[in-house]
């Protein structure tokens, strides 16, 4: 005798920017689609305000479309009610747009967990070139302003200097 089941669907929520107040079922997983834009220099994945632990995969949906704690491409599997985070930019080649993630949150607890997820994406940057300076500015320091820059570096290169100048405590990373 043959008997053909058929499962559920598994949902896949898209996301654009941010989601609060998340529930997810206790010893269970919830799917997550971000688009990265095609100028984006760094997006940062950020799992918060968590009322238990969860675990956060992340993997190119072209490679594969459930990742969990034996497949990904990137894991946040902080303890407790910890942040989950996972940043991915072009530096550290983790990050090659456009590309589409799918996000796995993993509830490890025996009751149900809240968690608020968001992605943000850095797209205001500005691309430098060679020999030439930039001259710019930032905001007071309360502000916590940031400002983004790109640089291709060529492929015989022997050094790369990046310096401010006339600068007071400003970090350059």
């Amino acid at each position: 005798c043959i008997q053909e089941t058929q499962t559920p669907a598994v949902p896949i929520n898209p996301i654009n920017s941010c989601t609060n107040s998340v529930t997810i079922p206790p010893n269970s997983v919830q799917y997550y689609d971000y688009a990265v834009s095609s100028n984006a220099l760094r997006v940062h994945i950020q799992a918060t305000n968590l009322s238990g632990n969860i675990d956060m995969y992340v993997d190119d949906l072209s490679v594969n479309p459930f990742p969990g704690p034996t497949a990904n491409y990137d894991a946040s599997e902080n303890l407790g009610t910890a942040d989950e985070n996972i940043v991915h930019s072009r530096a550290s080649l983790r990050l090659i747009p456009p590309v589409n993630y799918r996000i796995a949150i993993a509830n490890r607890e025996s009751m149900a967990v809240t968690y608020s997820l968001c992605v943000l994406e850095t797209t205001n940057y500005i691309v430098l070139q060679n020999n030439v300076c930039f001259s710019n500015s930032l905001l007071n320091s309360h502000q916590l302003d940031a400002q983004y820059y790109a640089f291709d570096v060529a492929t015989n290169a022997i050094q790369v200097e990046f310096a401010t100048f006339s600068a007071q405590d400003i970090g350059l990373y």
